[in-house]
Order: structure tokens, then C-alpha cells, then sequence
């Protein structure tokens, strides 16, 4: 695997092979490569594009653009050791089943129809890092509408899927699990969900007493209340 340091200068670095790209300081934009790729921002705003490959991208510290690409990703918005570093992220995993932490700070994902399953956690859940997360944060669909956005209670998560990422036995092929959405944690919790013309719902409409109540249900409804 080769090594792409930067310094604390903004940089521009892009990988042609499966590499660890770690930008350091400054405002940086980097690009990794169509492998796996390991990509650290370090310090600053950086803009990350993990390209192909089944990448790991951490923004580190400050308020970075994370976007996964092709592959199953897993993109990290916080470096977890340093909240004094948190920043406002933004999380896209891009086509395949991407797994994404914003952890600190008000984070914006991303997510477009047909792209995969995304599996979003605000903050490691406790079996990883306890205590981590928090935050004002917005999950966007960016292609689609409430009129075809479905939800779903399964055990502790929350299912969201259009029509189009439901096969003919009912299995979800693309869409979003909020993970640990009803145990209601304040770290781990997505508050906000848009659609693609920017209209909000507040998600805590979906924090029921009892989320078995809540199987295959749109949006469309709840979203004009």
C-alpha cells in the first residue's frame, strides 16, 4: 500500500494505486484511487472523494465533505479523540452499502435512490466508543420526495426506503437504516430528515411508544401534518 502524506499547506493529492492518503493541516482536497484506499484528512475543512474500492475515510478534525463513491465504504465524520476539533460534516456514501458516523457536530448525509443500503450512526455505539455523537443533524434524500419515502420499524432501527428499493418478495434492497434510532439516544440520533426539494420533517415524530406499531408506512401523510 503506498503512503501520500500532505503538509500543513492546502493540498490537492490523488492516488493511482491502494494507498493511505493522510492530509495533515490545511484545507485539503483529496481523491483516492479506484482500490481500497485509507484516507485521513487531518486538521482543517478538507474534501474527500474515495473514487472506487471498499474505502475507510475519516474527515478527522474541522468541517469536511466526505463523499465515498463506488464500493462499500466506511466513512468517519470526527476524529473521536478530539471533540475540540468537531466540525459540521458532510457524509455521502455514493453507490454500494456504506456504513457512516458523523459523530460531533451538525451533520448533513446524503442519500440517492437505488445507491445501496447505508447504515447511519451519529456517534459509535457504545460496544465501540460510549458517549460520542450528539449534535443537530439532517439525513436528505436527494432525489426523491416524501410522497415516496416509506419507513419502518425493525427491533431497534429505523428502516427508510422509496418504492423503487423494494424487490417483489418485499425485501429492501437500497435505502437507510438509522441504526439505534428508538433507543432514543441523543448521540446517536438523526433529528431532521429532507427530501430533494429541501422540505424538513422532524423524526421525532417517529419516536413512538411502542415502534412496533410502525411497519411499512409513508412519510407523505405525516410529513403535511
Amino acid at each position: 500500500m503506498a503512503t501520500i502524506t500532505g503538509d500543513n499547506n492546502d493540498n490537492v493529492l490523488s492516488a493511482s494505486e491502494m494507498s493511505f492518503i493522510y492530509g495533515l493541516g490545511g484545507n485539503d482536497t483529496i481523491y483516492g484511487s479506484n482500490f481500497y484506499d485509507i484516507i485521513q484528512g487531518g486538521t482543517g475543512n478538507d474534501v474527500i472523494y474515495g473514487n472506487g474500492g471498499d474505502d475507510a475515510i475519516i474527515g478527522d478534525q474541522g468541517s469536511d465533505q466526505l463523499y465515498g463513491g463506488d464500493g462499500d465504504d466506511l466513512i468517519v465524520g470526527d476524529n473521536l479523540l478530539t471533540p475540540s476539533g468537531a466540525g459540521d460534516d458532510v457524509l455521502f456514501g455514493g453507490a454500494g452499502n456504506d456504513r457512516l458516523y458523523g459523530n460531533y457536530g451538525n451533520d448533513l448525509y446524503l442519500y440517492s435512490v437505488n445507491s445501496g443500503i447505508d447504515i447511519i450512526n451519529d456517534g459509535m455505539t457504545a460496544a465501540e466508543v460510549p458517549g460520542y455523537g450528539g449534535g443537530v443533524d439532517t439525513l436528505q434524500f436527494t432525489n426523491t420526495t416524501f410522497a415516496n419515502i416509506y419507513f419502518q420499524a425493525v427491533n431497534n432501527d429505523l428502516l427508510l426506503y422509496t418504492s423503487q428499493g423494494v424487490d417483489q418478495s418485499g425485501f429492501i434492497q437500497h435505502g437507510v437504516i438509522i441504526q439505534d434510532f428508538y433507543l432514543n439516544n441523543v448521540n446517536t440520533n438523526i433529528e431532521y430528515l429532507a427530501d430533494s426539494t429541501g422540505a424538513g420533517f422532524d423524526l421525532s415524530q417517529l419516536l413512538p411508544t411502542d415502534q412496533a406499531s410502525y411497519t411499512e408506512t409513508s412519510l407523505q401523510n405525516l410529513a403535511l401534518a
